[in-house]
């Protein structure tokens, strides 16, 4: 494993779009893209990289992403049941973005841990917000 920053937006928008039965609905881009919504995107988080979330050459380093989802307002009673299937998580949760995520945290092996545990509403515009913690190697790393 290395610290490849696209590798891992790939890696778990893939997983998303993978996981989640609603993915047919919605357009997954690993990286923040100009599609229509409804869509799900990967964002850098804050801070994006910390390189030196432990020492040496082989040592781990902290990504955060941000998950956004974006739906489509047409109609808001739709778009609040929308919300609720993709956040609800557990057995029989199908559309459930959580359990996407959390099914593989090693994101097929691209990262050593992958794992969400909140998500946020925009009150402005529905938007949902999932930040994911990742740990990944920074292999043969000079710094």
């Amino acid at each position: 494993m290395s610290l490849d920053l696209v590798a891992i937006h790939t890696a778990l928008a893939d997983q998303i779009r993978d996981g989640i039965d609603d993915s047919g609905a919605f357009t997954v881009t690993p990286f923040p893209s100009t599609a229509p919504a409804p869509k799900i995107e990967i964002h850098p988080g804050d801070p994006y990289v910390n390189y030196f979330a432990t020492s040496g050459p082989d040592g781990l380093s902290d990504v955060n992403l941000v998950i956004e989802v974006f739906l489509s307002g047409a109609n808001p009673e739709t778009e609040h049941l929308q919300r609720a299937r993709l956040l609800s998580s557990g057995t029989g949760f199908g559309s459930s973005i959580v359990d996407a995520v959390m099914r593989d945290r090693s994101l097929g092996g691209t990262v050593d841990d992958a794992v969400t545990l909140t998500a946020s509403v925009s009150p402005e515009d529905g938007t949902i917000s999932i930040p994911v913690a990742i740990q990944a190697k920074k292999v043969g790393a000079e710094a």
